[in-house]
């Protein structure tokens, strides 16, 4: 990440938390040069950490008028490189049906349907791809993107994906290994609720902490700001996924991302046959 004093000094987001603010909104974005009662019509969330039974309400309690939808960010292991730059086309291509023809005002970036067969595209990827290619065709105002996958874990995984495009993250494989935790007895002394509280709460204050390097208070302010410096990825990534990002030392590209998430899908399905076996 990048450092700037936009506060000097920087905020400090435990004794200044009182400036500090990580609600936020989903839903479309109405012109802020005009009153009109529909811009009030979104969906707030005190945290962009969403757990899953508050995705699961987004999706099937959804109020009137509002729509999500849910496009799968995977592609086929089989065609390798070039099957993750088609996925990302056609991500890019039913995120744009989605908001033109159906309305829908929330966008969710979806690698649970990942198998032996189709390997998950690189959330951060995924989340960037769609972003800018919603700003190329003038409708990222009119949706919110959230992110449910299984790569974010850290604060900063879950720093850059806000940083990029989303609005809210949930991140089911961080929640499911806290509750494999639980169930192996890690916590003696806490339910898996408070364990899951404890995780969000600490992902949290990571968030405050990174936006407060920043002099940022509001997550609002963060969300798309695209406050990094790139290490490692080469030209044609940073110019299809991450436009106006700058990389002082270039690095891999397609084929190389993609070989990588193979081997760790082969890795992984590998293993879950021996166990079964």
């Amino acid at each position: 990440q990048r450092f700037a004093q936009v506060t000097n000094p920087p905020i400090d987001s435990l004794r200044e938390k009182i400036v500090m603010s990580l609600d936020t909104y989903l839903g479309r974005r109405r012109s802020l040069l005009e009153e009109d009662p529909e811009a009030a019509h979104l969906l707030h969330l005190k945290s962009p950490i969403m757990s899953e039974g508050e995705l699961a309400q987004l999706r099937e309690a959804t109020p009137e008028g509002f729509s999500v939808a849910t496009i799968q960010a995977c592609f086929d292991v089989k065609d390798g490189a070039a099957g993750l730059e088609r996925a990302l086309d056609e991500l890019c291509a039913d995120a744009e049906d989605a908001v033109n023809e159906e309305g829908c005002q929330t966008l969710v970036l979806s690698d649970r349907s990942a198998d032996e067969a189709r390997a998950p595209i690189p959330m951060l990827l995924a989340v960037s791809t769609v972003h800018h290619h919603m700003i190329r065709f003038g409708l990222r105002m009119r949706a919110s993107i959230v992110a449910e996958t299984g790569d974010a874990r850290d604060v900063h995984q879950l720093a850059t994906l806000i940083g990029f495009g989303a609005s809210a993250i949930c991140p089911y494989l961080a929640f499911e290994t806290l509750a494999g935790l639980v169930a192996d007895g890690d916590f003696e002394d806490q339910e898996l609720d408070e364990v899951i509280a404890n995780y969000r709460q600490a992902a949290d204050a990571g968030i405050l902490k990174v936006m407060s390097k920043m002099g940022i208070s509001a997550v609002s302010s963060y969300h798309g700001a695209q406050i990094f410096e790139v290490l490692g990825l080469g030209e044609e990534v940073l110019r299809r996924c991450f436009r106006g990002t700058r990389s002082r030392i270039g690095g891999i590209g397609f084929r190389q991302i993609a070989a990588d998430v193979i081997e760790r899908q082969n890795k992984a399905h590998s293993e879950e046959k021996l166990e079964r076996g």
